[in-house]
């Protein structure tokens, strides 16, 4: 809300440390904490001092830790950054996942080893494609309908939800 990005200690609620970046999407895990700014930097920060590790420039509309990797997902495109050195381990565009061009993804869920991206195609039905976090694309299937604009929302059994019609969820 104020262009700050704070470190609170877990157990006290005390800050530990803060730095002003106006972040649209933050992610953290135990290596690092990673803002996108409105004007689209990516900043990598240490987690125990908010130290500025590295930044790189992104279209990305959301971060997001899965693995050892930060993803960034970008309307057409999804890419994977090393969370150690900001370097890009791989990228996609919805066209090569989907196999047609102007294809877009909606949607973008983690589960243990795996992406799991939501495709939506002009005139089309979408697709739903399999991509482990080595950028390998390890199966896609085509959905009933086109996607709406539910978000991925894992339950309790590891099941997600990625798609929605008028008659169902899946």
């Amino acid at each position: 809300e104020d262009g700050t990005v704070r470190s609170l200690d877990a157990r006290s609620g005390k800050e530990k440390w803060s730095t002003s970046v106006y972040a649209l999407s933050v992610d953290a895990d135990a290596s690092g904490v990673y803002a996108l700014s409105e004007s689209g930097v990516v900043t990598a920060m240490g987690p125990s001092d908010g130290k500025v590790r590295w930044t790189a420039k992104s279209d990305a509309s959301r971060v997001f830790i899965a693995g050892k990797r930060l993803v960034l997902e970008a309307g057409a495109r999804l890419a994977t950054y090393d969370t150690e050195t900001g370097a890009v381990a791989w990228s996609v565009t919805a066209g090569d996942l989907a196999g047609e061009t102007g294809a877009t993804i909606t949607a973008v869920a983690e589960a243990e080893t795996m992406l799991y991206v939501l495709i939506a195609r002009t005139g089309k039905n979408g697709t739903v494609a399999a991509v482990d976090f080595d950028g390998k694309t390890m199966w896609k299937a085509e959905g009933p309908s086109a996607p709406s604009a539910v978000p991925p929302t894992p339950n309790i059994a590891g099941v997600i939800s990625l798609w929605a019609d008028s008659a169902a969820m899946y």
